[in-house]
């Protein structure tokens, strides 16, 4: 490449950081609230009465400070470090993704379009849930995949990661169970690729990557049905939390811990979406998030379909790249959380697209047709222009974002002692 062009392109991912970062930064602003008291309280779980799912970030933390560590500060200080961990660690794999494939400006406009989608307003405004524990280990495994030599070593990283997030909460598996399994049919190709098609080593490696899925949905199964109904046990966690922790606890958290997977998809569920008020708030949330998820599916077919791939590759990855993005919806089925599904659906999509340009960095993406970056600006502009429910009562916010300066205010003026009241 000439110096020229060097420069030029330079300048094109110094001005794409620069939008990205503003989109960024106004969709924090647009959902930053501090961590309410159901992520505090979930982030208090622990096994002092006996094994119960969702407690093992709390019994870490009680076996690290003792009985008295459940404290909000230090927990609302811990999450937003978590949250911009995330930010600085995706920066890095977005950049790397560039740097394989900087002719694919396509993957600037989808990155734009999901940061500025609502439902990343609503992944911002529910800081401290523990899915953002999920995001941030798994963003170490992309940068990392396609350099470890050892070709059976993701299987096995991905096994301790998917263990650890069944007893983190068990539905983080049903969340990132699906990108590990795109992961994994990345691997296994590029090693085809690398290496020559030889049936024995094929089959040894999709062997593992079955194997290794099933193992972590099972025990993800078990560990939701283990203490679901020992209600007693619960109500002794709930009577000592409220001695130790020094915020208000959610006692529909102690009902959700005791609800089995079952009883949501056959009761709780068919109850709760029977209420027409439930079907029209969530009807306007998913016309807000509609473009950018619609943007990115279409996006993440036309990238995978390297010409540098067999076709029967390419329509393998696209199916399954809408599989995988589309997976977290089926969480409906179990709980009313669809703003945070959908803030989960586009982390599927942007960590499977970068899991691919990892694995595959020398598959240069087809020129972007116009079209491309016409429907990303769309997708863009109706993103930050989004407007739907949050919760707790709190509404997005937009420039010049005053309850988020009232808020900051308020927390210099009460010297940074903030508990919240949900």
């Amino acid at each position: 490449m000439s110096d020229s062009g060097l420069r030029d392109r330079r300048k094109l991912d110094w001005a794409f950081a620069a939008i990205a970062i503003a989109v960024a930064l106004i969709t924090f602003l647009k959902g930053f609230r501090m961590p309410n008291a159901w992520a505090a309280t979930h982030f208090a779980f622990n096994y002092s009465q006996g094994f119960v799912r969702r407690g093992l970030v709390g019994e870490i933390a009680r076996q690290i400070g003792g009985d008295d560590v459940f404290r909000y500060n230090p927990f609302a200080l811990v999450s937003f470090l978590v949250l911009l961990a995330i930010g600085v660690a995706l920066g890095f794999a977005v950049r790397q993704a560039l740097r394989s494939d900087p002719g694919d400006h396509g993957f600037r406009a989808a990155v734009v379009a999901i940061a500025a989608s609502p439902a990343i307003v609503f992944f911002v405004h529910s800081v401290g849930y523990l899915e953002d524990l999920a995001i941030l280990l798994i963003l170490p495994l992309i940068l990392l995949a396609n350099q470890i030599r050892n070709r059976y070593a993701i299987f096995y990283i991905v096994l301790v990661l998917g263990v650890f997030f069944a007893f983190v909460h068990e539905v983080l598996v049903v969340m990132f169970g699906p990108v590990f399994a795109f992961a994994f049919a990345c691997h296994i190709v590029s090693d085809t690729r690398r290496h020559g098609l030889r049936p024995v080593r094929l089959t040894v490696l999709i062997a593992h990557a079955v194997l290794v899925t099933a193992v972590i949905f099972v025990v993800a199964m078990v560990v939701s049905s283990i203490g679901a109904e020992d209600a007693a046990r619960i109500r002794a966690l709930q009577r000592f939390l409220r001695q130790h922790a020094d915020f208000p606890i959610r006692p529909e958290s102690f009902q959700a811990l005791g609800r089995s997977s079952y009883e949501a998809i056959t009761k709780t569920m068919p109850w709760y979406w029977e209420m027409e008020s439930s079907r029209e708030l969530a009807a306007r949330t998913w016309i807000a998030y509609l473009p950018g998820f619609v943007f990115l599916l279409y996006y993440g077919v036309w990238a995978v379909s390297r010409p540098g791939l067999p076709r029967r590759l390419t329509w393998m990855f696209a199916i399954f790249y809408v599989v995988v993005t589309s997976s977290a919806h089926f969480l409906n089925l179990v709980g009313w959380d669809w703003n945070r599904w959908n803030a989960i659906t586009l982390f599927a999509g942007l960590l499977s697209l970068l899991f691919f340009k990892r694995y595959f960095p020398s598959l240069a993406a087809p020129r972007a047709p116009t079209h491309v970056w016409a429907l990303g600006a769309i997708a863009v502009a109706l993103g930050l222009a989004g407007d739907y429910q949050l919760n707790d009562g709190f509404k997005v916010q937009f420039y010049p974002f005053g309850q988020q300066l009232d808020t900051v205010d308020n927390l210099i003026e009460k010297d940074f002692e903030y508990r919240p009241r949900r």
